[in-house]
């Protein structure tokens, strides 16, 4: 969990050591250093660029957490909180991928079909990773969930 009771307006997370270290024992572990591992969070494992808003909605730890699965030759961190739609893929330490994805509210009704309703979808095989992603987005016209796209982040 990286959420955390803040001031209003201020949307800032943290996991903290005690979780951070318990993490890193699970991912020691080894019939997880033969898999994928998938780890969701509330917060993104990558900041905003500015200071003044990775202390307003960032998470303060993500550095610790992303080195982690940097050191996985693939890995999947899923998130939400910023209620947007897209995909980046973040070197590992070992010549591979880490997937950063975020999704949106299952919920929200947006003109932005990267923030409308939706979830993911995801294809993961063993010794690949992360070969596959799609997404099921809310079309309020045919009031049904539609294929859309998850997009990549530059």
């Amino acid at each position: 969990s990286t959420a955390v009771a803040r001031l209003p307006l201020v949307a800032s997370g943290v996991a903290g050591a005690k979780q951070i270290d318990t993490l890193r024992r699970m991912l020691e572990h080894p019939e997880v250093q033969r898999r994928v591992p998938v780890l969701l969070t509330h917060h993104p494992l990558t900041n905003p660029k500015s200071p003044l808003a990775v202390r307003m909605r960032g998470l303060t730890d993500a550095r610790e957490i992303l080195a982690l699965f940097q050191e996985f030759p693939q890995a999947l961190a899923l998130h939400g909180h910023e209620h947007h739609r897209e995909h980046e893929v973040l070197a590992s330490t070992r010549g591979g991928q880490v997937h950063r994805i975020g999704a949106t509210s299952a919920s929200l009704v947006h003109r932005d079909r990267d923030r409308m309703a939706g979830y993911n979808l995801y294809k993961i095989i063993a010794g690949k990773g992360l070969v596959e992603t799609t997404a099921r987005v809310w079309d309020p016209v045919a009031k049904e969930f539609i294929l859309g796209r998850v997009p990549l982040v530059a």
